[in-house]
């Protein structure tokens, strides 16, 4: 009927669906199934095509169809899902070959790093050797070592001795148990002598059968197949015992099956205080069996702790009663420790940054301290702390200073509290001064009640040196926690040596704008990221070695990003250089700075001295810059000689090395001809009065001021000024000679000192002379009426001021103006 219909084709479309959503969400079918289905569906297609042995009801709708053909979508179905099993084979995650280090315990001596291999061999021949005792019971073993320390890896060690030859494996039979895979404190016991049943009862049925009835006296066994088999085989075939005749059944019977038992317990302290117990009343009573050797790692100071929870009398010799020995591994050696740590980081970041591993591995403080030996103790300090430095450094690989970022690290990794609230608190612990970040003394406080619960410590308390306490150390020394003495001095000393500015390379006198006690690169030790506003110091420092076209756009592109003062404090850290390349760049780019802002009017922001230092620099550098002093004097003479037009900037330069404290590789004579022949050659090329021309002249009329004397070479400078700005001067230009005499006032006068520069005679008169008779002037006719209309004046009033208010020409007034023209405020 329709309903039917209805029914089977709903049902159908949903098995459709669900096929569907089983291929988009890549469920899978299993083989086993899908041949099942086949193997049903040909019968049924026998029996629908051939036979006429059943009756198949026909759709109402459609009488062709039967409803049994329903068959047929749940087989394609099925089918078409198994076709997509096929083809969506499964494949391995993509590698993108930049995995954490994970630490492993080692398997064989032939990993062994740290020179255990001996000791290992000596306790394995110790627990291979027979025992005086018949009925001793077992042997325990204590492998004691602090978390991390490697004792899965020296357990292993232990057995790699003992199974190193086929007749050792034969005759004795190594079990490993790993208590903390108990669900609960009680399981313990029964999964040892379930695991023990399983080892031990294939050697000999009867001792299975006496663990199986000693194990069911401590506790119940959960029934398996196998261990319901041993029972009933077992109860067919001996009668059942009490408890002490069954330990002695269980001895009587290893004794018979003549092989030693190891068993190796590890992690015994990740368990926690009632599992511990369990544990060691497992080797002293349960399972004290003669014959058994238990080998057993565990933290000494951690189960100690254990005991005193479950009994506080007498604790610490508690561990004397269940270990017959116990072997304390020897610590790791330092030296091996930074060798393998520095093995790790140089494979893993690259020849870039050997130096600065090296560096920071084996940095020792003023006191002669290694950090990373305060701070690494073990082989899984190490893998947590090249986990670490791997994953934080890669954005700021290039940013940092490498030792600091290590000595960061390890604070971060030894004691992440005193790290979180270096961060969280920096104002408070930390004031910039002069760009650089220092300790915040106590009388420094200042910063209200936000912090007040940092101050409540003891005020009078003085570091190990005797002076007066900084506000960190204050809360290191005598802040809430349990630091020991040593790790306070180890954190004290660890801001200490990172507020040392560091040298940009391995013995270099330069320093490093990367280094943490830098304001502006406190952040990026935190947040581990550069921000848009951060300096390229790599960059810059990769640029400086390259040809200086490609220096020179570099950091002009900066510049035109206003980055010209980052420019100028990283540029001033440069104090040595590589080789010459690096030094001419430098002094290269240090010249056409110093020209830009001399273009750009910023004459006062121009390091004349730095460009000095770096010129000399060579002179301390033998051999590492020039091969002979004599080219370097040839590379000096000639950089002045062949300055460009219009040679003010190497002028300045010249004029200033005229101090006693700087010794430039030219003599004083050379110095002032050379100043000389640039107001000479710029004479020669320019037809104007400009303000190159008045310093050029500056710069030579300087040298007869201080300790040096004054020559002819001055008399020529100052007669060559007097006949050039003579020669050029416009009518414009003589607004120079016009002095505003009192502010708020129109008065004006003309400067006789000025004049006399020209006219050192008859001066009113020589200088009326030249002004009436010189045809230049009159070319700006505007102004030179002006000005003359001005003099008439002011040679009426007995060259006296005289008040005048300008129009054209624009002499230079006091701040506040004149009465007429008053400067708006």
């Amino acid at each position: 009927n329709y309903l039917t219909d209805i029914i089977f084709v709903l049902s159908n479309i949903l098995f459709i669906l669900a096929v569907i959503y089983s291929i988009c969400n890549r469920k899978r079918i299993q083989n086993w199934t899908v041949f099942l289905f086949a193997f049903f569906f040909l019968l049924f297609l026998i029996e629908r095509v051939n036979s006429g042995r059943y009756n198949f009801y026909s759709f109402h709708i459609l009488p062709f169809i039967k409803y049994c053909d329903s068959l047929f979508f749940l087989f394609a179905g099925l089918l078409t899902l198994k076709v997509f099993n096929w083809r969506s084979k499964h494949a391995h995650p993509i590698d993108k070959g930049d995995p954490f280090i994970i630490d492993l315990p080692i398997n064989g001596s032939h990993e062994d790093l740290y020179q255990r291999t001996q000791f290992a061999e000596r306790l394995a021949t110790k627990i291979q050797s027979k025992l005086n005792g018949a009925k001793a019971g077992s042997l325990a073993i204590g492998l004691n070592g602090i978390w991390g320390s490697g004792k899965s890896s020296f357990a292993n060690l232990i057995k790699e001795k003992i199974n190193n030859n086929e007749v050792d494996k034969k005759n004795r039979i190594v079990i490993d148990f790993n208590p903390w895979r108990s669900s609960t404190p009680s399981k313990i016991i029964e999964d040892f002598f379930e695991l023990l049943i399983s080892e031990l009862g294939k050697f000999d049925p009867s001792l299975s059968r006496a663990l199986t009835n000693y194990a069911k006296t401590l506790t119940k066994i959960d029934e398996n197949i196998i261990t319901k088999t041993i029972e009933n085989i077992a109860d067919i075939l001996f009668e059942q015992n009490n408890k002490n005749e069954n330990y002695e059944l269980i001895n009587k019977s290893i004794e018979r099956i003549k092989k030693q038992i190891i068993i190796f317990i590890d992690d015994l302290d990740r368990l926690e205080v009632k599992e511990i117990i369990e544990v060691l009343r497992l080797i002293r009573n349960t399972a004290n069996f003669s014959g058994l050797v238990y080998v057993v790692s565990y933290d000494k100071g951690y189960i100690l702790e254990a005991v005193k929870e479950f009994n506080k009398f007498n604790y610490q010799y508690f561990l004397e009663k269940i270990f017959q020995f116990e072997f304390i591994l020897p610590r790791y050696d330092g030296a091996i420790l930074r060798n393998f740590l520095k093995q790790i980081l140089n494979q893993k970041l690259g020849e870039d940054f050997i130096s600065g591993i090296n560096s920071s591995v084996d940095f020792r403080t003023r006191s002669g301290k290694s950090l990373t030996n305060r701070v690494i103790a073990t082989h899984r300090d190490i893998i947590r702390l090249v986990n670490s430095i791997l994953f934080e450094i890669e954005q700021v690989k290039y940013d940092v200073n490498f030792i600091d970022f290590f000595l960061i690290q390890l604070l971060k990794i030894k004691f992440p509290d005193i790290y979180k609230i270096i961060a969280d608190y920096h104002d408070l612990f930390f004031i910039t001064e002069k760009s650089q970040i220092r300790l915040r003394t106590m009388d420094e406080r200042g910063l209200g009640e936000k912090y007040s619960e940092f101050f409540n410590i003891n005020e009078d308390k003085k570091t190990a040196s005797g002076k007066s306490d900084t506000v960190f150390e204050n809360h290191i020394l005598n802040g809430k926690g349990n630091l020991t003495e040593i790790e306070k001095e180890t954190i004290i000393e660890i801001i200490n040596s990172l507020l040392e500015e560091k040298s940009l390379r391995q013995n270099s006198v330069s320093k490093d704008h990367r280094s943490f006690c830098n304001a502006s690169d406190f952040h990026k030790y935190f947040i581990i990221q550069t921000l848009e506003t951060d300096f390229p110091i790599y960059d810059l420092e990769q640029n400086r070695i390259k040809d200086y076209s490609t220096y020179y756009k570099f950091i002009f592109d900066l510049i035109e990003k206003d980055r010209l003062s980052d420019i100028q404090d990283r540029l001033e850290k440069i104090m040595d250089f590589t080789d010459k390349t690096d030094w001419e760049n430098h002094f290269k780019i240090l010249v056409d700075i110093g020209k830009y802002q001399m273009n750009a009017s910023e004459k006062y922001g121009i390091n004349y001295r730095q460009i000095i230092d770096t010129l000399n620099y060579p002179k301390s550098q033998k051999d590492k810059i020039f091969e002979t002093i004599e080219q370097y004097e040839e590379f000096v003479r000639s950089f002045f000689k062949n300055a460009p037009d219009p040679y003010l900037f190497e002028g300045n330069i010249l004029s200033a090395s005229l101090t006693p404290f700087v010794n430039l590789s030219l003599s004083f004579e050379e110095i002032q001809l050379q100043l000389f022949n640039y107001l000479k050659q710029y004479c020669d090329n320019h037809f104007k009065i400009t303000l190159e021309f008045r310093d050029l002249h500056t710069n030579v009329i300087k040298t007869k001021n201080g300790n040096y004397h004054e020559d002819n070479m001055v008399q020529k400078a100052q007669e060559l000024f007097v006949e050039h700005y003579k020669k050029y001067l416009t009518g414009k230009e003589l607004t120079g000679f016009i002095q505003h005499t009192e502010p708020q006032t129109d008065f004006f006068n003309i400067e006789f000192s000025w004049i006399k520069t020209f006219f050192p005679q008859d001066v009113w008169n020589d200088f009326e002379s030249y002004i009436k008779n010189t045809e230049r002037l009159k070319e700006d006719l505007d102004h030179y009426n002006e000005f003359m209309t001005f003099f008439e004046k002011f040679k009426l009033n007995n060259y006296q001021p005289v008040e005048y208010v300008f129009n054209h020409l624009q002499p230079s007034i006091w701040t506040n103006g004149t009465k007429t023209k008053p400067t708006k405020r």
